[in-house]
């Protein structure tokens, strides 16, 4: 599988719980090979292994690019036809099938403006070529000319001057946004300046953000392996259709508390995991 080795992700666990639930012990009748951080994915190809579990778009564009024989199974992803990986969603074709986690941003954008109403100007850094954000910004920039907000797109080719752009923000920024698998390793520092500004910081996926509208990580792993199973016992991952993931909202009390945002209540009432303080 395509993923750090340390630490383990829940989409991971729920994917190998899943699959223990179906009969594949681990080192009796399935071994899963972890890819290390900065590892090329043609390394697994190149040692034969019998399927490829993806987690992001990255990964996927990847495995896809290195490998049209091996099964690729893509345990979360956006836009399967718009991103090339699939003929159609009913029938993928070629090695690959999975789950597609739809179109977050839009709802994403449209609960951050709700729990903020005063938002007046977003920023958003995003990674040039970038699926989940390329395909993204528009489909929320019309909600944004809805709601009378503006956006500030600054695209990168990767997380170098991010941080540097970050430093430079606007002073009229008072929220920012992030998408799902672009520029990841940039997260912090955007969590950071919205601590430091008092300003919202909300996305669809981003560890440590006030508010993600993201995937659900467990149920679309679990989704994942069902498809894994299918394949394992013979079928061809092309004909399977393409899954669609679910949803979940996460609010995180913690990282509102530290840039002294509030949020209401009801809310709260509608949140799926809930992130408090620590006593």
């Amino acid at each position: 599988m395509t993923v750090p080795a340390e630490p383990p992700q829940p989409i991971v666990t729920a994917f190998k719980d899943e699959l223990t639930g179906r009969g594949y012990v681990e080192g009796e009748n399935i071994t899963y090979a972890y890819l290390e951080a900065g590892t090329p994915i043609q390394s697994f190809v190149d040692q034969g292994v019998d399927m490829i579990v993806t987690f992001t778009n990255g990964q996927t564009t990847e495995a896809l690019a290195a490998t049209e024989t091996i099964p690729v199974i893509g345990a979360r992803f956006t836009y399967a036809v718009e991103s090339g990986y699939a003929e159609s969603l009913a029938e993928p074709g070629g090695n690959f099938t999975g789950v597609d986690i739809g179109p977050l941003a839009p709802q994403a954008i449209e609960l951050m403006l709700e729990m903020f109403p005063e938002t007046q100007k977003i920023y958003i850094p995003m990674q040039i070529g970038y699926p989940t954000a390329e395909i993204g910004i528009p489909q929320i920039e019309p909600i944004a000319e809805e709601h009378g907000v503006e956006l500030l797109v600054e695209r990168f080719e990767n997380a170098d001057g991010v941080e540097a752009a970050l430093e430079a923000l606007p002073e009229d920024v008072d929220a920012i946004f992030t998408f799902a698998g672009s520029l990841t390793a940039s997260v912090p520092l955007m969590v950071e300046t919205a601590t430091e500004r008092g300003i919202p910081s909300a996305g669809t996926a981003g560890e440590g953000l006030i508010l993600v509208y993201g995937a659900d990580s467990v149920r679309n792993g679990e989704l994942a392996a069902g498809l894994a199973d299918q394949v394992l016992k013979g079928a061809n991952p092309g004909e399977l259709p393409i899954q669609f993931g679910e949803s979940s909202i996460i609010i995180n009390l913690q990282s509102a508390d530290a840039a002294g945002v509030e949020i209401a209540d009801n809310f709260l009432t509608r949140a799926d995991t809930i992130i408090r303080a620590e006593a």
